[in-house]
């Protein structure tokens, strides 16, 4: 561009276009709305399918396959976790059968001509039971950085 316009002078207008970005039309709000209206089916799923012995593979399936039902664009963000106490959503389903009382903790994406929506809906398989059976009053977990670092469990305050 240089090039092509030797005497232009160039300046940085992102903080421009970010503020231009952030007022959403009324037609970007529907296609928000509708988008946010595919992921809701895809929740529904998750619970439908969120049962002791199914494979949480299975369920992450569902709950894609009832938000592309609904009309979403291929979803391209997608975390999911499920255990008896996940920690993170940065992964994938695993083969994995749920137990009972096991979360699923997961962001759902949904896209609608290009506008897309996230929901993080957390699911219990069967029975809500976020203390667990055997657990203890504290737990070492070890931070990102490689700490070790002792957390007190919710259910022993």
């Amino acid at each position: 561009m240089r090039e092509a316009f030797p005497h232009a002078e160039f300046v940085d207008a992102t903080g421009l276009i970010d503020q231009v970005r952030f007022i959403k039309s009324e037609e970007e709000i529907a296609a928000l709305r509708k988008s946010t209206q595919m992921i809701e089916k895809g929740i529904e799923a998750k619970i439908l399918h969120a049962r002791e012995g199914v494979i949480d593979w299975i369920v992450w399936a569902e709950a894609m396959s009832a938000m592309m039902r609904a009309g979403s664009e291929m979803p391209v963000h997608q975390h999911w976790l499920s255990g008896k106490d996940p920690v993170r959503t940065l992964t994938r389903p695993t083969f994995r059968p749920l137990e009972r009382g096991d979360l699923i903790i997961d962001e759902l994406e949904a896209s609608w001509i290009g506008y897309r929506s996230q929901i993080v809906q957390p699911v219990f398989v069967e029975v809500a039971n976020p203390c667990g059976i055997d657990e203890s009053p504290t737990r070492s977990i070890r931070r990102s950085d490689g700490e070790a670092q002792t957390r007190t469990h919710p259910c022993s305050l």
